[in-house]
């Protein structure tokens, strides 16, 4: 049977090998990218505090307080900008430390970092 799958994966170019380092699956990125520009309303490629702040009422995870945002926003803003970037955005969604609206989100969206795992261990995706 593997010389039958091997076969067959040749008429495709072949078996695509697993790269060292590889952070998270194609369809985890599509998924976080469709996230974040869900979470950027005005399109310019940033996720600024409002945003933030907007979205995670309309996902159903508002918070409770403004020293709350923006302790998250604080967290996604890797570079002090005053903006996130899609980088920075996936960067946090990957964060291992406590943070509530990506608890929430996940519960939200149906899907986490802990959930989708990384590669090959991926065992679900966020919209479909």
């Amino acid at each position: 049977q593997l010389a039958e799958a091997q076969k067959a994966l040749t008429q495709f170019g072949g078996s695509v090998p697993l790269q060292d380092g590889c952070k998270i699956s194609a369809h985890t990125l599509s998924d976080l990218h469709a996230l974040f520009e869900a979470f950027d309303r005005d399109g310019n490629g940033y996720v600024d505090y409002e945003e933030m702040k907007i979205m995670a009422t309309q996902f159903g995870a508002p918070f409770k307080s403004e020293k709350e945002a923006m302790a998250t926003f604080k967290t996604m803003d890797a570079d002090n900008n005053g903006r996130v970037n899609e980088d920075e955005f996936v960067t946090w969604w990957h964060n291992k430390e406590h943070d509530k609206l990506r608890k929430d989100l996940g519960k939200t969206v149906g899907f986490s970092s802990d959930k989708l795992g990384k590669g090959s261990k991926s065992r679900g995706v966020m919209f479909g």
